[in-house]
């Protein structure tokens, strides 16, 4: 086996502003480890999604996470790890979201609060780690 083949380097964009003017990658992708940064709710023209509503953003950013696993061939089931980075939530959005989403492949979720994201409006931001090919069929 050939682990430099194996485990070749590959970065994706979204073609968000921030990601542009700071040049950081959305997503990266090393042999099947898939890891997804810091994503908050933010359009392509780069206004905040939903303000101040936890379930609408955690739910865009997930989904947000489907498209890009779609495009290396990752399944939803091969996510092994979702962080939220939560400003107060005493509704829970994040988890609701997630449930909806993700429940049924059950990979790891750890909620994080935090004082403040980089806009007020911004409740959530999440992390994902996927590996490719790991998912286990649902019984």
């Amino acid at each position: 086996m050939n682990l430099t083949m194996d485990l070749k380097r590959e970065s994706f964009s979204t073609g968000k502003p921030l990601e542009m003017k700071v040049g950081y990658s959305r997503m990266i992708k090393i042999g099947n480890y898939v890891r997804i940064g810091g994503t908050a709710a933010v359009n392509q023209d780069g206004t905040t999604h939903a303000p101040y509503d936890a379930y609408e953003q955690a739910k865009f950013v997930l989904n947000q996470f489907l498209s890009l696993l779609e495009q290396v061939e990752a399944t939803p089931a091969d996510v092994c790890d979702i962080r939220c980075f939560a400003v107060g939530e005493p509704e829970d959005g994040f988890a609701r979201a997630y449930m909806e989403i993700f429940g049924q492949y059950r990979p790891l979720a750890t909620k994080i609060g935090v004082a403040q994201l980089s806009r007020p409006e911004l409740l959530v931001e999440l992390e994902c780690e996927a590996y490719i090919g790991s998912g286990v069929p649902l019984a």
